[in-house]
């Protein structure tokens, strides 16, 4: 796992945080908390090792 979480820690700087796991555990879905900004979430295909964008809590704060 721990090759996971260096890959999800290049999305952004914050905590990484796994939401969810499938049954199967080949998707997460992954929250990035930052500092200071919106909360970015992502889909992580735990097998093909890629992440990809959703949404972020607060996208007015995009930016700031």
């Amino acid at each position: 796992m721990q090759a996971d979480f260096d890959y999800l820690a290049t999305l952004g700087t914050g905590e990484v945080i796994i939401q969810s796991r499938s049954h199967d555990d080949s998707i997460w879905t992954v929250a990035i908390l930052p500092d200071a900004g919106p909360v970015r979430y992502y889909t992580y295909d735990h097998n093909a090792h890629k992440a990809t964008f959703l949404f972020t809590n607060r996208s007015k704060l995009e930016g700031f």
